[in-house]
């Protein structure tokens, strides 16, 4: 054989091991799974490790095992009265592994088919049935419900081959008209609130000065109840005691005889007693 066959021969061989080794063993990272091929054929599902396959006969398709976010920023909906807003919208999934066979079956290997044609019509069925539910007062008012009752819905409506780690609501936009009518209604809201306060702090202070007269007329009463029967007392005891009459004027004497007699008038006398 001519050496330049020889040395092609040697050359062949050499490239034909080396194909057979690099294509006898595989890698999958951590994060990833994969679904093993024979001419076609899913034989086995394979973790993230090194491992080998026949060449030319076995292929392995990988897939993301990872929390994926599906984000939406543009969904539009009606709420129960009718009014329009725009929804940012974000959905964080994973593929079950124990799935992954049937997804290759149903959905191939591109990631970009299921999530396109699965996960992102499903989020918008989903949250625009949920979102007609509400009145555009409640989804203000109610945001934590809206979203709860929206996860509900979209894990109910995914295959089984995907799992929901968590929706959010990222913003709610409403038209420009409905948020200022929004804005008026609080303004007045906020003032009708401010009036009725004011109305009670009048009407305490109004109740604060009624205690008051009343308890100074109550007062006035005592005092007025107290000095008339002090008089009616003093009045009694005057009329059972003659001699109280005499003692009371002596006490008010003050020893001087009147300079001016009134005619017919009785001259002052006190009488004094005498020992017998």
């Amino acid at each position: 054989m001519p050496a330049i066959l020889r040395n092609a021969a040697f050359l062949f061989a050499v490239l034909f091991g080396i194909t057979i080794l690099w294509g006898s063993w595989y890698t999958i990272d951590q994060g990833r799974i994969g679904v093993k091929l024979r001419n076609g054929k899913i034989v086995d599902t394979v973790e993230p490790g090194l491992g080998f396959k026949t060449p030319w006969i076995d292929e392995v398709v990988e897939y993301s095992s990872r929390v994926e976010k599906v984000d939406i920023p543009d969904v539009a909906s009606y709420s129960k009265d009718i009014q329009q807003a725009v929804n940012h919208i974000s959905v964080n999934y994973r593929i079950d592994p124990t799935k992954v066979k049937r997804i290759y079956t149903i959905y191939g290997r591109d990631q970009t088919s299921y999530e396109q044609g699965i996960i992102r019509p499903r989020v918008f069925e989903a949250y625009k049935e949920v979102f007609g539910q509400f009145s555009a007062a409640d989804v203000v008012g109610r945001r934590a419900e809206l979203a709860q009752q929206f996860s509900d819905r979209l894990i109910r409506s995914l295959p089984p081959e995907f799992v929901v780690d968590g929706i959010q609501i990222e913003n709610i936009d409403f038209s420009d008209t409905y948020e200022q009518a929004v804005e008026a209604a609080a303004e007045m809201q906020a003032q009708t609130q401010q009036a009725e306060q004011q109305v009670k702090r009048e009407k305490a202070q109004a109740e604060i000065k009624v205690v008051q007269a009343n308890a100074e007329a109550a007062a006035i009463t005592a005092r007025g109840n107290a000095e008339a029967s002090a008089i009616k007392a003093r009045g009694e005891a005057l009329r059972q005691s003659p001699e109280l009459v005499a003692l009371t004027a002596a006490e008010k004497w003050n020893g001087v005889l009147p300079t001016t007699m009134v005619p017919g008038g009785a001259v002052p006398f006190v009488a004094v007693p005498t020992n017998r």
